[in-house]
């Protein structure tokens, strides 16, 4: 008998030992050879007198045989002469796969093992970048596919957003006359600019700037001579309200005060910050242009995830309970059209759904997804957007037929964490948590004009994001600089809604407060609109899971 091999893995046995547990110690206890394996080792000399071990092998003393014996070095199993090195499941030490594999469970082989990731090819504890294409149909429009790599045809090249445009465009645009291509010195991003003595956009326009309208009156019809915004000393044409144009050239708005028929029947035009909106009926939801009958249906509830489970917390801080169970859940949004809750899987590797109730749930992405995290419900346009951390993408699926999907953002990613979306500006959000470049970035809901909302200093960590409905700014929970804080998407002015937090993860918003889920706490926080702290709400139900993603039902 002798002393097992040990490591927080467990213990192990040399080659021809079995492990023999007691109620306080192991044992290694010597397995009879078979009789042509005993022979071999009796004929063979003594590993004292003649150097004949494996290379990952040790001559060792054994009092049970009286006589030294070559042992395989731990790791390795043969007998003593020939060592092999074991085959070590990534189960036991994920160590062993590259850092773009993954451990999974192979059942012909009835063992986890490393895995490369997609767009990675290899063994698993080594891989490298798989061709990006194989024939033309891989690459997008004005690309083809040359020796693997996605190459863009002549008279093409490639733009930030890594789409194949005309050559001598500017950022993907082309400049209009009188403008001039610049990078902007801080985000490193060519743009079109108007030179001094002209004003414009660059791209559609680049004009001389005339005499100021209190010299010589040159304003056009339905236009008024009045201070500038940018100079109160300077005057300059400015269309009527109702109108848009230069100042010079002033056409009707488009809006529904002008033409009452973009509205829905059931929908009233509201002048509004944005100017004039349609807006359902009370009773109603949708986009103003077409809005449906709404479903009464309950509220007055926080729907937040907690690893194992889906609970449902009433926004009075009564006691919780859990709606749904779950393997890993992380992210979670509700769709206040339906009534339905949408969660992320982490282990599962796929979207649940179900009512707020936990009854009829369903699964609604199973495949070709990794690690989804942050999902978003645009109740209106009726998609669904989620992250995968592990893909590196922003994805969409339609709500009525999740086989309908796509990729919009696939470029420029390292951690994407939460996503929002706000159907009524038609605009989507995503935080990255790149702990080098920490970000959170916009684009349309077609993935289209993406764009820096902010970066680094400003944000740290930021993890859950959620649009004020009632101010129509983004706010999202910073476990980096330990802050709630929102941003105006016009101005980029940001404002600090609570600070000294402890590790806030999950947000919810409301009409009068901000919830956030604490880490450290283990309570869910919340704050008024006028900055004055609420009383904690205990964990709900399963205090020593952490809380993850939340969201708020309201009326």
């Amino acid at each position: 008998e002798i002393a097992p091999f040990c490591t927080i893995l467990g213990c192990t046995c040399p080659t021809g030992y079995t492990l023999i547990e007691y109620a306080f110690n192991q044992i290694c206890r010597r397995v009879p050879l078979d009789p042509e394996e005993e022979a071999h080792a009796i004929n063979m000399p003594s590993c004292d007198v003649e150097n004949n071990c494996s290379p990952h092998a040790n001559c060792e003393w054994r009092d049970n045989v009286y006589r030294y014996e070559c042992i395989c070095n731990p790791g390795f199993d043969g007998n003593g002469y020939t060592c092999v090195e074991k085959e070590v499941s990534c189960q036991d030490d994920e160590e062993i796969c590259d850092i773009h594999a993954s451990c999974n469970y192979a059942l012909d082989l009835k063992m986890s093992v490393c895995t490369c990731n997609k767009g990675y090819e290899g063994d698993g504890r080594t891989c490298h970048l798989a061709p990006e294409c194989g024939v033309d149909d891989d690459c997008g429009m004005n690309s083809e596919c040359q020796a693997g790599l996605c190459v863009c045809q002549d008279g093409y090249e490639r733009d930030l957003s890594d789409f194949c445009v005309r050559a001598g465009s500017c950022g993907g645009a082309y400049c209009a006359e009188n403008a001039m291509c610049v990078v902007d010195p801080i985000q490193k991003i060519p743009y079109c600019h108007c030179p001094s003595g002209y004003i414009g956009d660059g791209v559609s326009q680049c004009r001389s700037i005339p005499p100021p309208c209190n010299v010589r009156n040159n304003c056009g019809l339905h236009a008024s001579c009045v201070p500038s915004y940018r100079d109160q000393s300077s005057y300059e044409c400015m269309c009527n309200q109702g109108f848009f144009g230069d100042g010079f050239v002033c056409t009707p708005e488009r809006n529904c005060a002008n033409i009452p028929s973009l509205c829905d029947q059931n929908a009233r035009c509201e002048s509004t910050t944005n100017g004039y909106q349609c807006i359902c009926n009370d009773g109603f939801i949708g986009n103003g242009s077409v809005c449906n009958t709404a479903h009464r249906l309950d509220d007055g509830f926080l729907l937040i995830s907690q690893g194992v489970a889906n609970i449902r917390v009433p926004l009075n801080g009564g006691q919780g309970y859990p709606v749904t169970m779950a393997l890993m859940s992380i992210g979670l949004d509700r769709d206040c059209a339906e009534g339905r809750i949408y969660w992320s899987d982490i282990q599962a590797k796929q979207i649940v759904s179900a009512k707020y109730d936990g009854t009829d749930q369903k699964p609604f992405i199973t495949k070709d997804i990794v690690s989804p995290e942050g999902v978003a419900v645009d109740w209106i346009s009726r998609r669904l957007y989620w992250t995968d951390s592990a893909k590196d993408t922003i994805e969409v699926a339609s709500l009525e037929n999740p086989e309908q999907r796509t990729v919009l953002v696939s470029k420029y990613l390292v951690n994407p964490r939460g996503i929002a979306v706000d159907p009524h500006q038609s605009k989507l959000y995503w935080s990255d948590w790149n702990r080098e470049g920490p970000k959170i970035e916009w684009s349309n809901l077609d993935g289209t004009e993406r764009q820096l909302l902010v970066g680094s200093p400003q944000v740290a960590l930021p993890n859950s994001i959620q649009v004020s409905m009632a101010s129509g700014e983004l706010c999202y929970a910073d476990a980096g600089t330990q802050k709630v804080e929102c941003i105006d998407t016009y101005s980029k002015g940001i404002r600090t809604i609570a600070s000294n937090l402890s590790y806030p993860f999950g947000l919810a918003v409301t009409d009068d407060l901000f919830y956030w889920t604490d880490w450290t706490t283990k309570k869910i926080e919340s704050i008024n609109l006028y900055g004055v702290r609420q009383k904690a709400i205990n964990s709900p139900v399963f205090g020593n899971h952490r809380m993850y993603g939340m969201t708020a039902v309201t009326d």
